[in-house]
């Protein structure tokens, strides 16, 4: 993205209306970019198409898109491909720069050592 670009995440653009009407109106707004919700890309494919969403971008100046947020990405079964399918096919048919995936939450943490520990002394540069 460039310095002076914005980025209109999912909830900036969430609405009632028409992902068309949406999308204009987030380019109207000034916006050069664009997050869509793994919910957003089941609804956009099951209705409009990527394709013509893509189009939609196009037309109101929507460069930069991100999509995700996918999470448990690692696991298999049909609930986890649905998501990880659509999530790769809307990333290459709309061209997304970036694809969010989620860590898992499910490993423990591991406790930092404090900072500066086995270091040694600190030292100014000659």
């Amino acid at each position: 993205m460039e310095e002076h670009d914005l980025l209109a995440t999912s909830w900036t653009w969430a609405g009632r209306e028409s992902v068309d009407e949406r999308v204009s109106a987030v380019g109207r707004a000034g916006f050069s970019g664009l997050a869509l919700a793994l919910d957003d890309l089941h609804e956009v494919r099951a209705t409009t198409g990527f394709a013509a969403l893509r189009r939609m971008l196009d037309d109101a100046g929507v460069v930069w898109v991100q999509v995700g947020t996918l999470g448990d990405w690692w696991r298999r079964g049909s609930e986890h491909d649905a998501d990880r399918g659509v999530l790769l096919e809307a990333a290459a048919t709309l061209r997304a720069w970036q694809v969010v995936v989620r860590a898992d939450h499910a490993v423990p943490a591991v406790p930092l050592p404090p900072h500066g520990r086995g270091m040694g002394p600190a030292r100014r540069p000659e």
